[in-house]
């Protein structure tokens, strides 16, 4: 454990029977995750005194009698979550309480003393030790059924926090009933001395964000700066996953997004996770971000504080939002390729018969990703040495890439029209998959201008 333990076993003697008190301390941490460190104290009968009859009443004990301001430390001062465990958890008589007052905690009936609910001395004189500051009373007394076996409980203050000094130097007393099986009575009274300083826990937070671009089937810790393809149409999810990696508990730590709005109100607003144990997670889906173009980067952050000390984690998780295009164009060149024309027109320019057209095809990436196995073929020629209409494979071409080719065609008689047709399927890092293509005509005219004379009498 990160806090600091300490064990002890109180074993003096007082009733008419002899329990030993196993003791466990534990301090230096946050035991009720209200951002402050608290002390915890467990008592349990030790196996060697508990014959299964043995309940634990109550305890009363001191705080450091060498504070000078002892009624201001005690102020405030809360007793919490007293728990116990039992061989009969069915019976009722576990009520637990507590009193707290400097120097008075005692059944003697003077006026001043605070009865804390159970017997703290018997019929001898009463003792140097007593009266306590404060007492806590578990349960009733019994009768042999062995309700308490094992009390627990915390010392807490309310935006203080406790060390060790407050249990230093101090007497302790437990009054133990129905022992012996159930026919004695125990009383077992113990000092605790100096205690090793808390080595205490230093707060730590991790935050990891996540994508998915498939509909939350997979998610992908995309901390590079490109992130997996999404196509146009869909939408990402995105995952939050806070973790306590620190020694202590976190209470009030704060989610939030650079970009996105977690919480219902402006974009980064944080949402609040109540509070993480040492070693513990939880997460969060977000998914009501909406398909962005290119490239989309954005930043969690998690953060928490821990007496005064604020701990701080982010991570991003991105995106490419793919939006995919292709063109195709195609040209006529009527002067051997000297000049390109875009002959989109029905009547193209003019070409005399014996020379020939030459074609030139334009395929460029419009869209921001890269494409592969693009077929690019045309209506009328062959351009790939085999039948027409035969397509020619473009391996692949980045965004804003281009491919060229031209091809020389035989001459032909009067107004001639061709298609240029290009396409690929492009598939994002989802799975989704998208089919492009792109048409485009170039015309001529073969000319073959001829004339006659007829001369009659």
């Amino acid at each position: 454990m990160a806090y600091t333990t300490y064990t002890t076993q109180f074993t003096t003697q007082i009733g008419t029977t002899d329990e030993k008190i196993n003791v466990l301390i534990e301090y230096g941490t946050d035991f009720n995750n209200d951002g402050f460190d608290d002390i915890k104290i467990t008592l349990s009968i030790d196996s060697t005194s508990n014959s299964g009859t043995e309940d634990i009443i109550g305890v009363a004990f001191d705080i450091n009698d060498t504070f000078a301001n002892q009624s201001s430390i005690l102020s405030g001062l809360q007793i919490q979550n007293i728990q116990r465990s039992t061989s009969n958890s069915s019976l009722s008589t576990f009520s637990p309480t507590y009193v707290i007052k400097a120097d008075s905690i005692s059944d003697n009936n003077t006026a001043g003393y605070v009865d804390p609910g159970f017997l703290v001395r018997d019929s001898d004189p009463q003792r140097e030790t007593e009266p306590y500051d404060i007492g806590i009373k578990f349960s009733d007394q019994g009768s042999g059924e062995g309700i308490v076996q094992t009390a627990s409980f915390i010392i807490s203050k309310p935006n203080t926090n406790l060390d060790e000094t407050l249990i230093e130097n101090t007497d302790w007393f437990i009054r133990l009933q129905s022992t012996d099986n159930g026919t004695g009575s125990a009383q077992t009274g113990g000092r605790i001395n100096d205690l090793p300083p808390a080595t205490g826990g230093s707060p730590g937070i991790d935050v990891e964000k996540f994508v998915s671009v498939d509909g939350g089937t997979t998610w992908l810790d995309a901390d590079t700066v490109t992130g997996p393809s999404l196509l146009i149409g869909n939408n990402p999810l995105f995952k939050f996953v806070v973790k306590n990696i620190g020694a202590v508990n976190l209470t009030n730590i704060t989610l939030s997004d650079n970009v996105f709005d977690l919480n219902g109100s402006d974009s980064g607003t944080a949402i609040t996770i109540p509070s993480l144990a040492v070693g513990a997670s939880t997460e969060y889906i977000f998914n009501d971000a909406t398909w962005q173009s290119d490239q989309h980067v954005n930043a969690a952050t998690a953060s928490a504080t821990y007496n005064g000390t604020t701990v701080t984690d982010i991570d991003e998780a991105n995106y490419f939002g793919a939006n995919p295009s292709i063109d195709v164009e195609k040209y006529v060149s009527v002067d051997g390729g000297t000049t390109f024309v875009d002959a989109d027109s029905i009547t193209g320019p003019y070409l005399l018969t014996g020379n020939q057209p030459i074609f030139k095809f334009v395929v460029t990436n419009t869209g921001n990703v890269a494409l592969s196995n693009i077929t690019l073929s045309d209506s009328d020629f062959d351009i790939n040495g085999a039948a027409a209409g035969t397509s020619i494979t473009i391996a692949s071409l980045t965004a804003g890439g281009t491919y060229e080719t031209t091809f020389t065609a035989p001459w032909q008689t009067g107004q001639h029209t061709n298609t240029a047709t290009v396409s690929t399927t492009y598939t994002d890092n989802g799975g989704h998959t998208q089919p492009l293509s792109d048409a485009d005509d170039a015309n001529y005219f073969g000319a073959n201008p001829s004339i006659d004379v007829e001369k009659y009498v």
